[in-house]
């Protein structure tokens, strides 16, 4: 039975840190409700351009077998015709796309679909397009440069404004004899060392500097017997690791791994060839840095196949795309898109944020996305598990990327909130918010959890440890009495705000007016606003700091949802 249904039972709160921190501070106000939309978040999706199909194939990053696609963009109003290179500009929210039969780019919303007409198409005599075949979109000098493989006006790397238009002239132009170009098809930008790859159908990979114009020769060039190149080839290039990844197409499919500075006849460092790979007519391949792994377009076949980064030898896929439900038709270039994250977030756990936004330090196996676990038919993060007389913690944080040196706060003055249930008595549990965390040696957060403890339930700040070898330690700091008022499988907002600057930390907690609806306005605050003021903030903790998500249990089998996650504080106290 839960307290919705039977009377509350007395009971201790079990963990002697936080029956001790009971202290009523005066309280704050805080208006219900808010109109503002959510936080723009995008899933990590795999594009696919369909030659034959004149077609852009949509699916989810991770599609395997015979998936439909997500969305197709196809239609006369597309002006696709035989497509080949695409790039997915996440910071524009643009698609755009190489067209070898009408010698054009066009540009689509990053979520069009269907007969959809482009935002901008770059067409015309003055464009010096001539069989586009692989581009690249460089969003940070706002450029997009463009492979022409035709032979017939073509062997060029033409560069514009990303915004080009129309009949648009080039701003550069890589060409002439001078230049190695034959036949360039694939085209790879390495930002950090300010290099441009092509991969050329003679087979070669030649290099160039990114402002290079003109007839000018390659800084150096890939290409002869011992390099295993076959024709039609493609290329990416993985700066984090040194190493540039090339197509080959004809006689033996393969995909060979150079070092980054290879030149002349080199010897791949690894290549995957051989009937178990699945390549059949690998044209384009893509790099996802984010999950270590390599796609690769088949147009054999009608396939992707998705490879370890790491991958040598004849070695089976992780996953093959094919099949008519997947509506792959001579497919040339893929393009992944990581998910985007951003900065000022709300989530409802509805799409793939959890998998794709958050990395789970504790107690993993009991932190999963779905419908709440109180069954009030929302879609949340749930912690389940149990522990014994020691303190268990489970925690998750807000985060695409393994962090570096700082994780990013919003602003000096951090609030932060959520809505979290927990769905049954059982001695001590609680769940709650994190703000400020580092994840190294001799680092902390904040956590503001609510604990459901009985008659002592209480609205608990704690630091919790950064130090990988500590995660989730908790260590209280303060606390304030709600008196039993907590019950399950109601939702409860929790409202957490740190004032770096004055070390100065409030939290509270309120009520919803329909109590199984997380998204219905907020009622009456539970208990009293936990006031915390220091000379400076805990040892450990600083500004800024990444956000997550923690529960925690004693003694006691936790079962418990978090939704409606937000560091917009015009969601949280409007």
């Amino acid at each position: 039975m839960n307290a919705l249904s039977a009377p509350r039972r007395e009971r201790s709160m079990g963990f002697a840190q936080l029956g001790a921190l009971v202290a009523l501070a005066a309280g704050v106000v805080f208006a219900a409700g808010s109109a503002c939309p959510r936080a723009a978040w995008a899933q990590a999706e795999l594009f696919v351009t369909n030659a034959l199909d004149n077609s852009i194939t949509v699916y989810a990053r991770a599609a395997t077998g015979n998936a439909a696609p997500r969305r197709v963009i196809r239609g006369e109003a597309t002006q696709l015709s035989h497509p080949a290179g695409v790039a997915v500009d996440t910071v524009h929210d643009e698609v755009l796309v190489a067209n070898t039969g009408t010698h054009s780019i066009t540009v689509y919303r990053r979520t069009a679909s269907g007969n959809a007409t482009p935002l901008r198409a770059i067409s015309g005599d003055r464009t010096r397009l001539a069989g586009p075949f692989g581009l690249v979109v460089d969003t940070v000098h706002d450029e997009l440069l463009v492979a022409n493989l035709s032979i017939a006006g073509g062997n060029s790397v033409t560069v514009y404004s990303r915004t080009a238009n129309g009949d648009a002239a080039p701003l550069r132009v890589i060409e002439g004899v001078d230049t190695g170009l034959n036949e360039p098809e694939g085209l790879a930008l390495d930002a950090v060392h300010d290099e441009l790859f092509v991969a050329n159908a003679t087979p070669s990979v030649t290099v160039y500097k990114r402002m290079d114009d003109g007839n000018v020769a390659p800084v150096r060039s890939i290409t002869g017997g011992s390099t295993g190149f076959g024709a039609r080839s493609a290329v990416a290039v993985d700066a984090m690791h040194d190493e540039v990844l090339v197509t080959g197409f004809f006689i033996a499919p393969s995909v060979a791994v150079f070092g980054r500075l290879a030149s002349g006849d080199a010897i791949p460092l690894r290549s995957i060839a051989g009937p178990a790979t699945g390549l059949n007519g690998p044209t384009g391949l893509a790099l996802d840095l984010v999950n270590d792994e390599v796609a690769v377009a088949n147009s054999g076949n009608s396939s992707v196949t998705v490879y370890r980064r790491t991958a040598s030898g004849e070695v089976m896929p992780l996953r093959t795309l094919n099949g008519n439900a997947a509506e792959l038709d001579g497919p040339v270039f893929p393009a992944i898109t990581a998910a985007v994250c951003p900065s000022r977030f709300d989530i409802d756990w509805s799409g793939n944020e959890h998998a794709e936004c958050f990395r789970d330090l504790d107690r993993a196996s009991g932190v999963s996305a779905g419908l709440d676990v109180g069954g009030t038919g929302h879609t949340a993060l749930n912690f389940t598990g149990s522990t014994g007389a020691a303190a268990g913690t489970w925690l998750t944080v807000y985060d695409a990327m393994t962090p570096t040196a700082d994780e990013e706060s919003t602003s000096s003055v951090d609030t932060l909130c959520a809505d979290v249930l927990i769905e049954r008595f059982n001695n001590v549990k609680g769940v709650g918010v994190v703000a400020l965390l580092h994840e190294r040696v001799g680092r902390r957060g904040l956590a503001l959890l609510l604990y459901d403890a009985g008659n002592t339930d209480t609205l608990v700040l704690a630091t919790v440890e950064g130090d990988p070898a500590k995660h989730g330690k908790l260590t209280p700091l303060q606390g304030t009495s709600l008196r039993g008022a907590i019950a399950e499988n109601s939702w409860y907002r929790l409202i957490l705000t740190v004032d770096p600057a004055q070390a100065a930390v409030t939290g509270a907690v309120f009520k919803h007016a329909t109590a199984t609806d997380p998204n219905s306005a907020l009622a009456a605050q539970v208990g009293g606003t936990l006031a915390y003021r220091t000379v400076a903030l805990p040892a450990g903790v600083t500004s800024p700091g990444a956000h997550g998500i923690v529960a925690s249990a004693v003694n006691a089998v936790l079962n418990a949802s978090v939704t409606n996650f937000t560091n917009d504080a015009s969601r949280c106290t409007p």
